[in-house]
């Protein structure tokens, strides 16, 4: 929905249906009497005039509706001049052109009700005087325009008798209301206008109308009509005789419909208000006695009786000889009778000739007033005849006997009604008697409120208060006042009333609503009650309803406030079952100010997370990318925006990429939750998931690091360099990094040099690293598939089997072959590819230098060299035997490669012959040597220094830095073609790799509980063919938060533990240890 004010466009909320929009703008505007909500003022106005101006017919007339609900706070809370004249233009064309006769009857309701603000300077006068041409044309529309003609042809016109339509006798009730508040327009108070009005009103008192349309006009006449001397003789001439017979014809029958005691309490309320007043006549036919002229008291007729006989120089006294004279008195008379505000006498005649109401213009299309032609009266002869109407005195009776029972009058329970007792003490005379109600007559309703008085006995009248809540009064506290006066309007007992004007409280906010609280928790929210009174007030709390609404409880039921006091009164929800709640806190205050608070709340979360576990997969410490899923959340409010914040157990968890999660009213949402491991091995984490009105959403992350099956050598897999039919051996290692078996096939082609055996078992396992329960910890054997064979492994968990790969053949060559290792169950795996290298030699071989040469080719890159194998020329030769020259110690070198040093590894070549010797060397990718032909001198000891290539670790896979690479270094001489070898094991950075990703920097653990005990799980492995030992501590960096005793003796405390302090790791082995966090002071430790 889209709508322009003031020049500015406004969009509707649609979430919300037109219905309940207008119905809560009405609610804001008809209920805020202490102004708490004055903010919502603009917009629900706003909204009721949008639907005001719909083509909807039916969101038109419950828009009308809205409006007459919130009629009565037009003046209070429609401020902008530009909204009313908006409003006021579209209620005049909805009563000139609505099809629907209910919608123009409410138009008429409310354009009387528009008054107050339009009879306003700034309100345009333009758009007011079509306002009251309008609600005329409509009123002469269902009303002749000629009242003396119409009965003269049809004297019962307006009786019950005839027949109306129903919408037609619905709009005139409309319309006569409307007409009536227009009262107070200039335009309305012409001769013309009032002329027509008198007419109308008195032919609509007679005894036969209908009692809807006589209620009608005695409240016009009560409520409406300004309180004026000309308006008092109006009333006087034309209508109290009417309203008196109606009054004596209702009070005279024993039972009354409902109507008619509804039109019996109108005619009480009219003859409170337009009380009986003294006339001329009276007050000149007096009898000017000092005791006649005392019980007039003082007040308009003692005034008014001095303003008459006197001459405005000196105070008339009573029996005065000239008081009695008839020429004083008729001149007294007259002097009051040519008062400028008296009324024509020539109205009551009602003469056609001489009224017109109104004509119509057509070219400026409106209506206007035509005076009245002016009648010229006849003088009136004053002279000594007229003193016959004066012959008979007129008697004050004594007033003294008619007392109250009570001289002042509180009006403060609810409801707001007394019992009054009106005593006569005399026991000769019976009085006559009307009550007056001063200063807020709109506020006391009597009943009854006119009667005679028996002698010697009292009448009850019962007194009600109508507190006006929606019209504003600079003070709460009401100072009103009864009095009696006689038949003629001499007035005598008068006592104080008091009450108290509604609201006596304010409260904020009007609705509380607890929103979402989860089962077992409890919200606490505060409302403000405020006494504006300059009493004490008591106020009393209860809730409407119980049974599941008991989740609400209030802690106080009654609270007593000061003067203008203050006070928060606190009120809990604790809901005990899922869904909806709400009731309504009824506070009774001082006076019967019953006032209503709306307390509203679910049961349930916020924040529904509606996946409970996330299954990564597999995820390793060797690459950066970092695995996404995601994660599905749901706002369960339908109003609010809700912020999510979220704690994860490791930083190695981002959730959002780590920005704010913010879900929309009622929004469903996919979010990313990007893990990124830093350690090797089956992870289980979490992400806790938090947000205001909810318990926390714990999801398991569940992922594992690293391979299922680890085998830490580099592709390229050398054997060392060895005679024909000699046996050369390297050791491939496979770690199970998971919790479970696996089922592998470690397989080669068939018909190679190359063969594979499972170590023994004590050798390839490490016990305490096995699963509990298990009966082995590997098994193997053979498997043959297609035109390959191999071991079928069936590997336990966090166990290191160790495969013995050994080369032998008979005739010399260059091989080469693909070991495939896979994974077959859990889940099968593509097959892991290892190239086995090797060469065997004879001695008529290393005779030949290009042979040599094509070795060493070979032997630094063998890609070069076809896959299958090559075999040499073979020249048989006898074998001598010759003494040992050469020694190469150690047997397995490990060579490092660190790019932060230049350490240097090396063999050891000792000459032990008595002459210096030439020899060569053969060294395997991708290890290199200084020189690969040299001499060396007898009996001396030669360090060969050996690098490894950078390319090994970084060319391939990221996780190729941290294998091993396996190869040989292999030397001769000319003399004793015997060939001596070392095993080299090429490893970056160190021999024992912590499977912790790289760039890692911190390992962080959930936040727990004083005493709680977590602990995280490491992997350490060793890349060596040699039993390592291990030894690790924690050292603490310091603590922060909570000041507490941190050490112990000298050492400081460190809440961080390891599981075991030394570790044994065998070849290859990989092996587990904890770290532990437990504290007991809180804080944040390093």
């Amino acid at each position: 929905m889209i709508f322009e004010v003031d020049g500015s466009v406004k969009i509707a909320d649609d979430t919300e249906s037109v219905e309940r929009k207008l119905k809560l703008a009405a609610d804001v505007l008809s209920n805020d009497y202490d102004y708490t909500l004055s903010k919502k003022y603009e917009d629900s106005w706003l909204n009721l005039c949008v639907g005001l101006e719909s083509y909807e017919p039916v969101e038109r007339r419950l828009s009308l509706c809205c409006l007459k609900k919130a009629s009565k706070s037009f003046t209070n809370t429609l401020i902008s001049e530009k909204l009313k004249a908006r409003f006021v233009k579209v209620l005049i064309s909805v009563l000139s052109g609505d099809d629907n006769s209910i919608n123009r009857c409410n138009a008429a309701f409310l354009l009387g009700e528009c008054v107050e603000f339009m009879n306003k300077k700034s309100f345009s006068q333009p758009l007011l005087k079509a306002a009251f041409n309008e609600i005329v044309s409509s009123l002469l529309k269902v009303f002749p325009n000629e009242i003396s003609n119409a009965l003269q042809v049809e004297p019962d016109i307006f009786d019950k008798t005839q027949y109306i339509d129903s919408n037609t006798f619905q709009m005139r009730i409309y319309l006569l209301r409307a007409v009536g508040k227009f009262f107070r327009f200039s335009e309305a108070n012409s001769p013309t206008f009032m002329h027509y009005i008198d007419a109308l009103f008195t032919s609509l008192l007679k005894p036969k109308v209908s009692e809807a349309i006589k209620i009608t006009i005695i409240k016009i006449l009560t409520d409406d009509l300004p309180f004026t001397n000309r308006n008092r003789l109006r009333i006087e001439k034309y209508y109290r005789h009417q309203i008196n017979s109606i009054k004596q014809k209702k009070e005279s029958k024993h039972k009354s419909t409902g109507l008619e005691k509804y039109l019996l309490s109108a005619v009480n309320q009219f003859l409170s208000t337009w009380f009986p007043q003294i006339t001329d006549k009276n007050l000149v036919k007096i009898n000017p006695t000092s005791d006649q002229i005392s019980r007039m008291n003082e007040g308009y007729a003692r005034r008014r009786w001095q303003w008459l006989f006197g001459d405005g120089k000196k105070l008339i006294r009573p029996d005065s000889a000239s008081l009695s004279n008839p020429i004083t008195k008729i001149n007294a008379f007259k002097k009051g009778f040519q008062m400028p505000y008296a009324i024509n006498n020539k109205l009551a005649e009602l003469d056609p000739e001489k009224f017109q109401y109104c004509y119509y213009n057509r070219k400026k299309k409106n209506y206007f007033f035509q005076e009245m032609e002016v009648v010229v009266e006849k003088p009136v002869d004053f002279g000594l005849d007229y003193f016959e109407n004066f012959k008979v005195p007129t008697e004050i009776p004594d007033l003294t006997n008619i007392t109250f029972n009570n001289p002042n009058l509180v009006l403060t329970q609810s409801p707001g009604s007394k019992d009054l007792y009106l005593q006569n003490k005399s026991l000769i005379h019976d009085y006559p008697f009307s009550i007056q109600v001063g200063l807020y007559p709109k506020n006391i309703h009597l009943f009854p409120s006119t009667g005679i008085l028996p002698k010697g006995e009292n009448i009850l009248i019962k007194v009600d208060f109508l507190p006006t809540p929606y019209e504003f009064k600079k003070n709460h506290e009401l100072n009103l006042y009864l009095r009696v006066r006689s038949d003629i309007g001499i007035c005598s007992e008068r006592i104080a009333l008091k009450a108290q004007n509604l609201p006596a409280v304010k409260i904020l906010p009007s609705n509380l609503n607890f929103n979402l609280c989860p089962i077992g928790e409890t919200r606490t929210m505060l409302f403000s009650l405020t006494n504006i009174l300059d009493v004490d007030c008591s106020s009393f709390f209860f809730f409407k309803t119980v049974g599941k609404n008991a989740a609400f409880q209030i802690l106080q039921n009654q609270v007593v406030l000061l003067p203008k006091e203050k006070k928060f009164i606190p009120i809990k929800f604790t809901p005990t079952n899922e869904g909806e709640i709400s009731t309504v806190l009824t506070v009774v205050s001082y006076g019967g100010d019953i006032r209503h608070i709306t307390v509203s709340g679910v049961c349930g979360n916020s924040l529904s997370v509606l996946d409970t576990k996330i299954e990564f997969g597999p995820v390793d410490i060797s690459y950066s990318g970092i695995i996404k899923r995601k994660i599905k959340l749901k706002n369960n409010d339908p109003k609010f925006f809700l912020p999510v914040s979220t704690y994860t157990s490791t930083a190695e968890i981002v959730v959002n990429n780590g920005h704010p999660i913010l879900l929309g009213p009622g929004e469903e949402k996919k979010f990313e939750i990007g893990f990124n491991s830093d350690l090797t091995g089956s992870r289980s984490e979490s992400v806790n998931f938090f947000a205001p009105n909810s318990k926390g959403h714990l999801v398991e992350i569940s992922s594992f690091s690293g391979p299922t099956i680890l085998t830490p050598l580099i592709k390229d897999i050398f054997f060392s360099v060895k005679f024909t039919d000699k046996i050369s051996v390297v050791q491939f290692p496979i770690t199970n990094l998971s919790t479970y078996l696996v089922h592998v096939v470690v397989y080669m082609p068939n018909n190679t040099p190359f063969t594979m055996r499972l170590l023994n078992v004590e050798v390839s396992n490490n016990k305490r690293n096995s699963i509990v329960g298990t009966i082995y910890a590997v098994e193997s054997k053979p498997y043959s598939k297609d035109e390959n064979n191999g071991l079928y492994l069936t590997i336990s968990g966090r166990t290191t089997a160790v495969i013995e790969l050994s080369f032998s053949q008979s005739c010399p060559g260059i091989f080469r072959s693909m070991l495939l290792t896979q994974v077959l169950k859990p889940r099968k795996t593509t097959p892991t590819e290892h190239s086995l290298s090797a060469v065997a030699i004879d001695y008529d071989f290393l005779s030949d230098d290009a042979n040599v040469v094509l070795i060493r080719e070979f032997l630094s890159d063998p890609s070069m060299v076809p896959d299958q194998k090559t075999l040499l020329p073979s020249i048989t030769l006898e074998k001598t035997k010759k003494e040992v020259i050469f020694e190469l110690e150690p047997p397995v070198q490990v060579v490092y490669y660190n790019e932060e040093n230049s350490s240097v590894d090396c063999v050891i070549l000792t000459n032990m012959g008595k002459k210096k010797q030439n020899y060569h060397v053969f060294v395997t990718y991708p290890f290199y040597v200084e020189s690969m032909d040299d001499e060396i001198e007898p009996q001396a000891v030669l360090e060969i220094r050996i690098g490894i290539s950078r390319e090994a670790f970084f060319n391939d896979f990221p996780e190729t830095k941290n294998y091993s690479a396996i190869g040989s270094i292999s030397i001769y001489n000319d003399e004793n073609l015997e060939v001596l070898s070392s095993t080299l094991v090429g490893v970056y950075k160190q021999m024992l790799f912590l499977e912790v990703r790289d760039t890692a920097e911190i390992i962080k653990f959930s936040n727990v509980k004083l005493l709680e005990k977590v602990s995280k799980r490491l992997f350490l492995r060793n890349k060596s063919p040699f039993e390592m030992i291990w030894e690790g501590r924690v050292i603490s960096l310091g603590q922060k938060g909570a000041v507490g005793n941190g050490t112990s003796g000298t050492a400081e405390w460190c809440p961080f533990n390891l599981s075991t302090n030394r570790i044994t790791l065998k070849e290859y082995e990989v092996a587990q240890f904890e770290i532990h966090f437990q504290a007991h002071v809180p804080g944040l430790y390093n």
